[in-house]
């Protein structure tokens, strides 16, 4: 899997913490580069055991024992800690003698569709990236209305979307430490799908699980209100098993073309986390 910390520090375990997290970031790239497609293969067995298709972490021992697997995504939605940042892995490798290694899979970006466009969108999706197996997308094996495929981050954005007339958004995260709202209790991260302005959409537009009318009694301002050039959807994802992706697909049906949603990992142990806007 790669260097073990006896091969490079003996059993003594005596390392500079600045000299162990140079190591542990330099180790960490190796890694990938040597096991994304081990990942896939290891997520796509954990996803059916786990019922969680949007599991896109491993971590994995330096003897190739799986420590633990997660989802970036749902784990920010339900605002819950990674501690998979650099520091962290530097302490669980001192406390252990053992390096852990994040790992994500070679098809790291998720593209999520309505099932009304399926076959017009299977077309779209393969036609561009070739064979790409295309899942129901289940919520805690409950199937939804969603389609689900994964792909190699950064070949496919808006403008190639638009080309084809299809409407793509990114699914991420609003940040809010006033407010505490959110679906499970007060949250800091709320989910949300941002679309951008283009040739198939007259202005930038959002899909929020947030209540207008709650907002304005905790004495914030809804979006729309303040910025009259944003269109804003907002959904009640209690209709879809609690799942706010289902009911943002729900609620763009409206929208002039169809939509892909798409969600890359975001790897907290190189500095990627949900942006604040």
């Amino acid at each position: 899997m790669g260097v073990t910390f006896r091969e490079l520090y003996g059993m003594a375990g005596l390392v500079r913490r600045e000299e162990l997290v140079a190591q542990i970031r330099r180790e960490i790239d190796k890694t990938q580069s040597r096991n994304a497609i081990w990942a896939e293969e290891r997520l796509k067995e954990l996803r059916v055991a786990r019922k969680e298709p949007l599991l896109d972490v491993v971590v994995a021992s330096e003897n190739g024992d799986v420590v633990h697997s997660l989802s970036t995504y749902r784990s920010y939605a339900n605002n819950a800690q990674l501690a998979l940042t650099v520091d962290d892995l530097a302490a669980f490798t001192r406390q252990n003698e053992m390096f852990a290694y994040p790992i994500t899979p070679e098809n790291d970006t998720v593209l999520l569709w309505h099932q009304r466009d399926d076959e017009r969108l299977q077309h779209v999706v393969k036609n561009r990236f070739g064979p790409v197996d295309v899942e129901d997308y289940a919520v805690n094996g409950n199937k939804t209305c969603v389609r689900i495929a994964r792909i190699r981050g950064g070949l496919m954005g808006k403008g190639r979307f638009a080309d084809v007339n299809v409407i793509y958004g990114r699914l991420g995260f609003w940040a809010n430490r006033k407010l505490a709202m959110g679906m499970n209790g007060a949250r800091t991260l709320i989910e949300r799908a941002y679309f951008k302005q283009s040739e198939l959409l007259v202005r930038d537009a959002f899909v929020s699980p947030l209540d207008r009318d709650e907002i304005s009694k905790r004495g914030g301002v809804p979006m729309g209100s303040r910025q009259l050039g944003v269109d804003v959807v907002r959904v009640d994802a209690s209709k879809t098993h609690n799942d706010f992706i289902a009911n943002a697909l729900e609620g763009t049906l409206e929208f002039p073309y169809p939509v892909v949603l798409g969600y890359s990992t975001l790897r907290q142990w190189k500095g990627e986390v949900p942006g604040r806007r």
